[in-house]
């Protein structure tokens, strides 16, 4: 719920949950946010809010990525876009895990962050709700294996279930 919300009251509650510092991104339609912590790093990514979310959910057709395979090009367009900001931040600070979560739409581009970072960075863990389809056959093997133990997902049946994603880099510590 927090990543849909405008950029100060994202980085007032990452405050109140104890984060040290946090970084609200935005290109185009796809939105995020960066939490950092001694810890760990929370990186989130909003869901479906927009008609330009919208067009990117229902961008069907698939893109290539190497060492992965075909995955969903409106997700992997969004990422795209989020990426070098995402990646300039992670950068600009001292390595901590990392930990990628998203919902719905924000789903599907913490399941490709995660995998693009999994060799990268220090992932920690991947948590999707609502997550809808990323990448088939030989692409989603290839995440699977990329991710391993690392990904939890859960569907919309289970969102009561939900926690802070403070709790979550808390408990993972």
């Amino acid at each position: 719920e927090l990543a849909y919300s405008p950029p100060a009251k994202v980085k007032a509650q990452a405050k109140a949950w104890g984060f040290s510092d946090c970084a609200f991104v935005e290109e185009g339609a796809a939105q995020g946010f960066l939490a950092w912590a001694d810890q760990a790093t929370l990186v989130a990514f909003r869901g479906t809010e927009s008609t330009a979310d919208w067009v990117s959910n229902l961008h069907l057709t698939t893109r290539a990525i190497p060492q992965v395979g075909q995955v969903h090009a409106g997700f992997w367009g969004q990422f795209q876009a989020l990426r070098p900001k995402m990646e300039s931040l992670l950068g600009s600070r001292p390595a901590a895990p990392l930990v990628v979560t998203g919902h719905s739409l924000g789903g599907g581009i913490a399941v490709l962050a995660a995998t693009t970072w999994a060799s990268s960075q220090s992932l920690r863990a991947l948590y999707t709700y609502g997550q809808p389809a990323v990448a088939k056959d030989n692409a989603a093997a290839s995440i699977g294996a990329a991710l391993a133990d690392r990904y939890h997902r859960r569907s919309e049946e289970h969102t009561s279930e939900l926690q802070s994603p403070c709790n979550l880099v808390c408990r993972l510590l």
